[in-house]
């Protein structure tokens, strides 16, 4: 598994160790020993003897999933002008190295992801639990309260069988398919109407089926920052929110959907970064497309990301149309992020 934060990435070995390599400044790598950072992987502390099925990565934080049902975490706690971490410790406190979330005891987990700052989590009954910064109703306990340990979702309409973050928001799919998503919805990155500067959702609220997505279940959804991707049942790609375009609510990818996508090369999964999505198709390639360039990142000029993939770009924008990514194949996995991109190739 692979995943990105925000200036460092975190991926697994076939053997369920962690490694680490970027910005170390908050104990992002899990590495004491790294210093302020590392150009090269280093090897997570605190994981000794687990077996990591699967990571995520958050702004400043990761979690780590054991095939026990375990979560651990470390990373950013907190801090007077960011506000709370997402580490889910019950304190502020940075932690250098992994550390396994107590909360958990008697829970056995099966899913993690993390937004910006703030984590959530998926058991194998298909609860689902949040901690971290509540801005905008993104934890989903029907206000706007930090929780500094994870809490379980008392508004949950059913159980669920997939959970994802994304920068301000949460998502998740129920067992009958239908979509929910709650957070911050600015642009429309919640795919409801009612977008504002001050729009949120603060429970688990329906995408209804057969008004976004032709009455199909969704199967895969991935969330960016300010956008997400949907794949239906029926092999159609969905997008919303504001990445390069606008639309409030799913909007179909004909390009990437049945009739006029091949069925031999049906998209299987989504995913979302900051202002550009990627899809993995069914005989194993990549395509990309959407926003190629950054203008700043906190006070620093970016300029080119590069984050697409391609050797050369329609524009210096980007891509309008979704785009295969030369040179790649057997792709198993893709992560997305702020300024970069990584691909599992099996």
């Amino acid at each position: 598994d692979v995943a990105l934060g925000h200036h460092f990435s975190v991926f697994t070995t076939t053997s369920g160790k962690v490694f680490t390599m970027g910005d170390n400044s908050h104990g992002e790598l899990g590495n004491p020993e790294a210093g302020t950072k590392s150009d090269t992987p280093v090897l997570v502390q605190g994981l000794e003897g687990v077996n990591v099925v699967k990571v995520a990565a958050g702004e400043k934080h990761c979690l780590a999933l054991g095939d026990n049902g375990q979560v651990y975490s470390w990373g950013f706690g907190g801090s007077t002008m960011a506000g709370v971490g997402a580490l889910g410790h019950g304190d502020k406190e940075n932690q250098p190295k992994a550390k396994l979330i107590e909360a958990f005891e008697g829970v056995k987990i099966q899913g993690i992801s993390c937004g910006g700052q703030h984590s959530a989590a998926l058991t194998t009954d298909g609860d689902m639990y949040t901690w971290g910064k509540g801005e905008q109703g993104r934890l989903g306990h029907d206000n706007n309260s930090d929780y500094l340990t994870p809490h379980k979702i008392q508004e949950a309409p059913q159980a669920m069988k997939y959970l994802t973050c994304g920068e301000h928001i949460c998502m998740a799919i129920g067992v009958d398919g239908t979509l929910y998503a709650w957070g911050k919805n600015k642009v429309g990155e919640l795919g409801l109407e009612g977008m504002s500067v001050f729009a949120q959702e603060s429970i688990p609220t329906p995408l209804e089926r057969d008004e976004c997505f032709g009455d199909a279940g969704i199967v895969d959804v991935g969330c960016g920052v300010q956008h997400c991707v949907a794949l239906a049942e029926d092999g159609k790609v969905y997008i919303w929110g504001a990445a390069g375009f606008s639309h409030h609510s799913p909007y179909c990818l004909n390009p990437l959907s049945p009739p006029k996508w091949p069925q031999d090369r049906r998209i299987q999964r989504v995913y979302a970064g900051n202002s550009y999505s990627a899809v993995i198709t069914a005989d194993g390639a990549a395509m990309t497309w959407g926003k190629n360039r950054q203008n700043f990142d906190g006070f620093s000029l970016i300029g080119t990301t590069n984050v697409l993939g391609h050797r050369k770009t329609s524009s210096g924008w980007g891509e309008v149309e979704p785009k295969e990514i030369g040179g790649l194949s057997g792709i198993q996995g893709i992560a997305c992020a702020h300024m970069h991109t990584a691909f599992i190739v099996g």
